[in-house]
């Protein structure tokens, strides 16, 4: 090891921290506070325990590792310690009272002893696994002392618990092998009292400690925190400016190289943690909406968890057939990819063209035999076919090695897809194998991605398959009205448009925001809010002329006047048979009487264009015409009939009273309609919103007859993009296309009279999406300049 390893720096055990621990190589520790939790497994490797007093926070594990490894091992487990600290542990640790006397006992498998204790020396080296200790007196409490750790030529001074002390000060001032220094700030400066009794340092009494250092390229880090006080000291510690050429505050799985290269904290996951970021992980996975964010998100943790450089994971296909790249990266190259149409690499086939498992292919292994596979150095295996990896590497500069691919199995424990990790780095940039702790990581990690991505799927299907079922009622009112199709697609469009340039607004509206699943609810409930109109005729919905029901009845008409004109033809004849007239007289006559029932119907055929007002003289004379008798078929009757009259009598429109309450009534059946679907929560006001765009901000609206507040923004934002579009189709039989001016004055009428939402339609025009939707949708010709005034109060609420 080219470095020592922080196993706990606290001092005091807490939650997540262990108290202090320092491991200096493989077999060699110096104190005893943290080493099961934090080592696990490899604690059996220990052979060397150096002590630098009896605190109970530094030799707590000590009986736990004699004990935890008793049965199986076969060296002695060496102590060293001042001759005080060991009498201390004899006396009342290793007393049988307490823990056993180890040093009396032999190993089960062996003839040597559990426990030796080595009395150590100031003025002496030791030299353990290619490691030099040498102790240095401390000033504490009890007997104690501090270690000088050489590897090569390099040293690092760990002083341990100490206070007030020339002894450590001189040997830095006078050793210039030692580069760095590892010392304690227990309590802050106000705690003055209990640090003299207790000898310990504050922030104050070693800034003043440092004044006796006459070295500046000392690197000084800093352990032993009472947690209680962690706040302030960090406060203090940097006011005094402590952390010398670079020092750090140290926590469990910090390393500490001997050449003073530090690499940011980065730092070894302690087993507490890697828990918590599994819970966390899972967290967030449930929280995402967006699969491709998902996948990404789910890469980045199994990234992070296991200290991998770079990440694959790959979906299965629907047939099951291929593993297709999802997300992709590599912390070396910058690389950070995801979502299906970014990566473009050609998928992993499961099976080759014989039908056979691509068992050469690691990840297709992987999914084929639903396995987890650790490999060491893909270039030193045999077992897979890596040329498109080795490939990779050529072109990018990258060098794989290490890598762990593990498969993503559903709550059916069928494989879903694969989560491949590359090059795991220790915190020294290293490239390592992954090891078991590794595996179970990105077995649980992959599980938990697959239940998500699976969800997710099933979300998103669920979502597709209600939107689809909902457009197919579309393609229904499709076939009934093309015009009605038409409408819901441009309202659609204009709904979401109004909503999205709402949510960017940073003026009147930079409070109203919109998350991508309420876009989609308002979305769904414009596409929905003609869906009552299913039930309405056609004939009435559609409804060209006055007199337009199954066809347009005014040829009726035409036909009644052909036959007054013909029974007028038939009197003449008579009248020139009879020859009581003149024929002069008689031939005029007629051609007057031809003339009215002519001009008699050019006056209905145009009182049966729906028109935005037909006045009550107009009406006077449809009835004045309707009195005229004619004969058919032997039978006397008016020329018009009630229905006829009442229909050409109508003022605005084509619709009578009785049809447009039924043409309104499309929004009752609307909402009772969506009412009874059981849309998701994410979805619930879909019906509120698509049933809510005929009502008025000040009453009088339908279905409900709501008013001001009662009406929801999301159904005023539908109701200007119902009437807007509506104003400007060109594909109404009933009317003509307005221009846009009128269009628009008319919207802004309806805004004044308290029809519609005032700051929404004002909206609307300054933000010139009117003219967005007019460009997208509108003939040219009907495209001009259109100037509103928003002069008077606005308020809508």
């Amino acid at each position: 090891m080219d470095y020592i390893k922080i196993l706990g720096s606290f001092g005091t055990k807490t939650f997540g921290e262990g108290t202090t621990c320092i491991q200096v190589s493989k077999k060699v520790l110096i104190d005893a506070g943290n080493i099961i939790n934090s080592l696990k497994e490899d604690a059996k490797n220990i052979e060397y325990l150096f002590l630098t007093h009896s605190h109970i926070d530094h030799i707590l594990d000590l009986p736990f590792l004699i004990d935890l490894y008793y049965t199986d091992q076969t060296h002695t487990l060496n102590i060293y310690a001042l001759e005080e600290t060991i009498n201390s542990l004899k006396n009342h640790l290793f007393n049988y009272e307490l823990y056993p006397d180890f040093s009396q006992i032999n190993l089960l498998n062996s003839t040597n002893k559990a426990l030796k204790f080595n009395v150590i020396d100031f003025d002496q080296e030791y030299c353990v696994d290619g490691i030099t200790l040498k102790p240095v007196q401390t000033n504490h409490t009890v007997s104690s002392c501090g270690y000088v750790i050489t590897k090569n030529t390099q040293s690092i001074l760990f002083t341990s618990d100490t206070y007030i002390n020339d002894t450590v000060w001189e040997l830095l001032n006078r050793d210039h092998s030692i580069r760095i220094l590892i010392t304690e700030v227990s309590f802050p400066s106000e705690m003055y009292e209990l640090a003299r009794q207790s000898k310990h340092y504050t922030p104050l009494i070693l800034s003043q400690e440092l004044k006796k250092l006459n070295r500046d390229d000392i690197t000084i880090h800093l352990m032993h925190f009472k947690p209680n006080y962690m706040d302030v000291l960090l406060e203090e510690i940097d006011h005094y400016g402590l952390l010398k050429n670079g020092g750090m505050i140290l926590h469990e799985g910090f390393l500490v190289t001997f050449e003073r290269r530090q690499l940011k904290q980065k730092r070894e996951l302690t087993e507490f943690e890697i828990s918590d970021q599994l819970i966390q992980t899972g967290i967030a996975l449930s929280a995402h909406e967006n699969l491709d964010l998902l996948e990404q998100k789910i890469l980045e943790s199994a990234m992070k968890l296991t200290g991998a450089d770079a990440g694959t994971l790959y979906q299965l296909n629907s047939n099951n057939s291929q593993l297709q790249f999802k997300a992709l990266m590599n912390e070396s190259l910058g690389i950070r990819m995801s979502g299906g149409e970014a990566i473009d690499w050609e998928p992993l086939y499961l099976y080759d063209s014989k039908g056979e498992m691509n068992l050469s292919s690691v990840a297709a292994s992987c999914a084929l035999e639903s396995k987890v596979i650790n490999i060491e150095d893909v270039y030193r295996t045999e077992d897979y076919n890596f040329s498109g990896t080795k490939k990779y590497d050529v072109s990018s500069g990258y060098r794989s090695q290490s890598m762990l691919v593990a498969p993503m199995l559903n709550h059916e424990k069928e494989v879903i897809g694969v989560l491949q990790l590359i090059n795991k780095k220790d915190i020294l940039g290293e490239v390592i194998r992954f090891d078991a702790q590794d595996v179970k990581i990105i077995q649980s990690l992959a599980s938990q991605a697959a239940v998500s991505i699976n969800n997710e799927q099933l979300i998103s299907d669920l979502e597709k398959l209600l939107e689809d079922f909902l457009k197919t009622i579309n393609i229904a009112l499709d076939e009934k009205s093309p015009y009605t199709a038409g409408h819901i697609s441009r309202m659609v469009d204009l709904s979401v448009s109004i909503a999205e340039k709402i949510h960017a607004d940073a003026g009147a509206f930079s409070q109203k925001l919109y998350s991508d699943e309420e876009i989609k609810e308002i979305r769904i409930a414009a596409l929905m809010h003609d869906i009552g109109k299913i039930v309405t005729p056609e004939y009435i919905m559609d409804k060209r002329t006055k007199l337009d029901t199954i066809f347009d009845r005014i040829v009726l008409i035409q036909i009644k006047s052909e036959l007054l004109k013909r029974d007028a033809k038939i009197r003449l004849l008579e009248q020139q048979i009879s020859a009581g007239t003149s024929q002069e007289v008689l031939q005029e006559e007629y051609e007057k009487r031809v003339r009215k029932i002519n001009d008699d119907f050019t006056f209905l055929s145009e009182a049966n264009e729906g028109k935005e007002f037909f006045p009550n003289e107009q009406i006077q004379r449809v009835k004045a015409v309707a009195e005229q008798n004619i004969e058919i078929n032997g039978l006397e009757m008016k020329f018009l009939n009630k229905d006829e009259v009442k229909n050409l009598s109508v003022q605005k429109g084509t619709l009578t009273d009785e049809q447009r309450e039924e043409i309104n009534n499309h929004a009752d059946v609307s909402l009772r309609m969506l009412q009874s679907l059981p849309f998701p929560k994410i979805l619930s006001r879909v019906p509120e919103i698509a049933a809510g765009h005929h009502e008025k901000i000040s009453g009088g609206g339908y279905p409900l007859g709501l008013k001001g507040d009662e009406i929801s923004f999301e159904a005023r934002i539908l109701a200007i993009a119902d009437i807007f579009e509506a104003l400007t189709a060109s594909d109404r039989p009933y009317k003509k296309a307005k221009k846009l001016s009128e269009s628009m004055q008319i919207l802004w009428y309806m805004a004044k009279d308290g029809d519609i939402d005032r700051d929404i339609c004002q909206f609307f025009y300054e933000s010139g999406l009117y003219l967005e939707y007019a460009s997208q949708y509108l003939n040219p010709g009907l495209i001009d300049e259109v100037v509103l005034d928003f002069s008077f109060e606005s308020s809508s609420g």
